[in-house]
C-alpha cells in the first residue's frame, strides 16, 4: 500500500514538470510596416485579429499574411500532439489590406504572426507639349527609386519648362545632373511628368572665322567660343543690320 502511494506521489509530482504555460501569440518584425494582434495570449478556440499598417508605397494581401501553429513546451514536452506544429492557420479577411482574423489552436499550442509587405509598382506619364519629348527607360517605378529623364528637344526648340506631380498634383522636386538630364525620386503615387518646349530664339554671332586648315570658327557677342560644329537644325543668316545670327 505505501509503495502505491509513493508512486502515485511519483507520478503527480512527476506531472508537475510538463507545464505548457499560456498559449501565446507571438508577432515577428517586419520591414515596411508593423503588425499587431489584439490578443497577446489566447485560449483554443479564441478568435484573434491581426491589423497590419504598410509603410506609404507598400501593400499586403492575405496570401502575405501567415499564422503558423508552434509549440513551447517548456519543461516537459507531448510528442503525440506535435505534428500539428508548423501547420498554417486559416484566415478571414476583414478589411482588405488591414485587418484578418484566426480562430486559436487547442492548447498547448502558440501562434507566430508574420507579414511580408510588398512595394507597390506605381505609373510614369509622360506629357510632351511642343517640339520635343521627355524620355524615361521605365514606366513604373517603386517608392523611393531614382527615376532618370532625358530631355531631347526638336530641331531649333529647347526646354522651356519641365514640371513633376505626383497623383495629388503636388510638385516633386528634380535635379539636373547633366546637360538635359534631370532626375527625381519615386514618390508613394503615380507620377506625371510635363516637358514643354519653345522655340529656341536666335543666337547672334559676333564672327564667322576660318582657320588656315579651313575649319569655321564660331564667337558669340561676347567673344565666347561657339564651337566649330552649330547646333542640329541650325544655320547662320544675316540680318538687316548685317549680323550673322544663327537660327
Amino acid at each position: 500500500m505505501l509503495r502505491k502511494i509513493s508512486l502515485i506521489i511519483a507520478f503527480l509530482a512527476c506531472s508537475s514538470l510538463i507545464s505548457w504555460g499560456a498559449q501565446q501569440v507571438v508577432v515577428m518584425d517586419a520591414d515596411h510596416g508593423t503588425i499587431s494582434v489584439d490578443k497577446p495570449a489566447a485560449n483554443g478556440g479564441e478568435v484573434v485579429t491581426i491589423t497590419v499598417d504598410p509603410q506609404p508605397g507598400y501593400t499586403t494581401t492575405t496570401a502575405d499574411i501567415c499564422a503558423e501553429v508552434t509549440i513551447d513546451p517548456g519543461i516537459g514536452h507531448a510528442p503525440q500532439r506535435a505534428p500539428q506544429v508548423g501547420q498554417l492557420l486559416e484566415l478571414t479577411e476583414v478589411t482588405a489590406g488591414e485587418t484578418y482574423t484566426f480562430v486559436m489552436p487547442e492548447e498547448p499550442y502558440n501562434v507566430c504572426v508574420s507579414a511580408t509587405f510588398r512595394a507597390i509598382d506605381y505609373n510614369i506619364n509622360i506629357v510632351n507639349e511642343g517640339n520635343g519629348e521627355a524620355q524615361c527607360g521605365q514606366s513604373t517605378a517603386t517608392v523611393g527609386e531614382l527615376i532618370t529623364l532625358t530631355i531631347v528637344p526638336g530641331a531649333g526648340y529647347s526646354l522651356e519648362l519641365l514640371t513633376i506631380t505626383d497623383a495629388s498634383g503636388h510638385e516633386i522636386v528634380y535635379n539636373p545632373t547633366a546637360d538635359n538630364v534631370y532626375t527625381f525620386e519615386m514618390p508613394a503615387s503615380n507620377v506625371t511628368v510635363t516637358a514643354t518646349f519653345m522655340q529656341s530664339s536666335p543666337t547672334a554671332i559676333d564672327s564667322v572665322r576660318q582657320s588656315t586648315s579651313g575649319v569655321t570658327h564660331y564667337y558669340d557677342l561676347n567673344g565666347r567660343y561657339l564651337g566649330t560644329v552649330l547646333p542640329p537644325g541650325h544655320g547662320i543668316c544675316v540680318t538687316q543690320d548685317g549680323r550673322k545670327v544663327m537660327k
